[in-house]
């Protein structure tokens, strides 16, 4: 006697089936009703649509993290020059880093609003018509 089987055994996909499209589709179909997916793709479509802005805020927030570190390791190159007194150096440079990090902070809150208040305008319009 021979056994028949379906078209999706012999093809070996049997109950479960793993093809891309449709685990994809499956995850999708699943998150629709999550709120926190709704979250999370209004922040990703918001971030994609403003690109550039967000772009340039990663690459300032890393800027910035640099100059918030940049005095220790100028406070260590400082006191040990303490002993030779030869500090001229190192003070310019603690003047430098006084100066540059709140411009990078600025900087980093004057991109923000700009994308922020972008942002607001075009929902506005978009209410309005």
């Amino acid at each position: 006697m021979v056994r028949k089987t379906s078209p999706r055994v012999e093809r070996g996909l049997g109950r479960l089936d793993l093809r891309p499209w449709r685990v994809i589709r499956r995850v999708q179909l699943e998150l629709r009703f999550s709120p926190a997916w709704h979250f999370v793709s209004d922040v990703t479509r918001l971030i994609w649509e403003y690109k550039w802005y967000s772009a340039a805020i990663f690459v300032v927030t890393i800027f910035q993290e640099l100059a918030a570190l940049w005095p220790v390791s100028l406070l260590g190159q400082f006191i040990d020059r303490l002993e030779s007194g030869n500090v001229g150096h190192v003070v310019w440079l603690f003047l430098a880093a006084s100066v540059l990090y709140p411009g990078l902070v600025r900087a980093n809150v004057m991109l923000r609003h700009k994308m922020f208040y972008e942002t607001d305008f075009k929902k506005m319009v978009e209410l309005v018509l």
